[in-house]
């Protein structure tokens, strides 16, 4: 055990260090036809933040109610595949001037102002692009994503129908969950004043409660197996187990 200033270390790094991936729903890269160009004026990709694929259904999407993407008649929200209707995803558009998605998609609350890049499906001979983003602007653009959605993609994609739409979080999102809030960290504090809290990014570091840290301990273990693989014996896991001044609790990171 090793006793240690601590709480400068977090006031340089300014965060934890419990790191979150985001879920990146794959659709493919390979270039198909394009059906629609679309969205201007143009942006550098480099001002936007990250992507996320998006799946497009139907209004009646959940009638059947044997979906296990929906709940009754309607879509489960926080999906790790997020799904939207496609009069949602109109009326969304057509709220911002310039065609964006306002969100929040499918309750996740950082999913919001997103720029649509592509909408996709299943063709015949691969990806097909019914919808891209390029320099030009349409003269409609609710109008051909209707389009799309009224019939285009039938005639255009396989069956089962399966359309996917490539969006683009606005540039903060490469630094963290909020705006306000940088750095991809969280912190689950169980006995706040205020109650059992979530806190994240760099607001983590604002917050008094916690206290000093005194002590770090660092432990790795593997899982016990009755039969281990190689793989089973190479692989260790590790964690952090800081005390606080206070006394009241740990926390493990």
């Amino acid at each position: 055990n090793n006793q240690l200033g601590i709480q400068s270390l977090f006031e340089s790094n300014r965060a934890m260090a419990v790191a979150f991936l985001p879920l990146l729903l794959l659709l493919g890269t390979s270039k198909g036809e394009r059906l629609v160009h679309d969205l201007g004026p143009s942006q550098p990709t480099k001002e936007l933040g990250r992507k996320w694929h998006v799946q497009l259904v139907p209004d009646d999407f959940c009638q059947n109610g044997a979906n296990r993407n929906c709940d009754g008649s309607k879509l489960k929200i926080l999906n790790g595949k997020p799904h939207m209707f496609y009069t949602e995803f109109l009326d969304m558009a057509q709220q911002s001037p310039e065609g964006r998605i306002l969100g929040p998609v499918n309750g996740w609350g950082a999913l919001i102002n997103l720029t649509v890049q592509t909408i996709t499906c299943v063709g015949h001979h691969g990806v097909k692009y019914l919808y891209e983003r390029t320099h030009h602007h349409p003269a409609d653009l609710l109008a051909s994503w209707r389009q799309i959605f009224g019939g285009g993609a039938k005639s255009n994609c396989k069956s089962p129908l399966s359309i996917r739409s490539s969006m683009l979080s606005p540039s903060w999102s490469n630094l963290g969950w909020a705006p306000t809030s940088p750095g991809f960290t969280i912190s689950f504090q169980p006995f706040h004043s205020l109650g059992p809290r979530v806190t994240y990014g760099n607001d983590m570091a604002k917050d008094s409660q916690e206290g000093r840290a005194v002590q770090v301990h660092l432990f790795s273990h593997r899982y016990a197996k009755e039969t281990e693989s190689w793989k089973d014996m190479l692989t260790w896991h590790s964690g952090i187990l800081l005390e606080w001044d206070h006394g009241r609790y740990a926390t493990v990171i």
